[in-house]
């Protein structure tokens, strides 16, 4: 093998190997979109879905105070259901490791430790 033939070998390994590092960086580039397409989606679903849920709590809450005032007085309906919504945006505070937290990290966990498929 002459000096002329390992220079046009080294020269297109150098090649290949600039090729294969430019498909490489397109594959990580095209992979943290798709991650953040999915992140992103969620987090849209999530909010379209608070958003319909605190309007079914409006109505609720407001049937209730309806149902109650007959019963025991508007402002003691009013003063109940402020109780009840009190206790729950309290649970909420004391569980929201469990309830928010841990949900959010294995997702997002799982969305990007995970290797796409081939």
């Amino acid at each position: 093998m002459s000096l002329d033939d390992g220079n046009k070998n080294i020269g297109t390994l150098v090649e290949e190997l600039k090729q294969l590092f430019g498909l490489q960086k397109r594959y990580v580039t095209l992979v943290f979109i798709e991650k953040l397409a999915v992140l992103l989606s969620a987090m849209v679903l999530f909010l379209i879905i608070l958003c319909f849920a605190l309007m079914g709590i409006f109505y609720l809450l407001t049937a209730l105070h309806l149902g109650l005032s007959p019963v025991v007085g508007e402002v003691t309906s009013a003063l109940i259901l402020a109780g009840v919504v009190l206790i729950c945006i309290l649970l909420t505070i004391r569980f929201k490791d469990t309830l928010i937290k841990r949900p959010i990290l294995r997702f997002v966990a799982r969305l990007l430790l995970t290797t796409p498929s081939k």
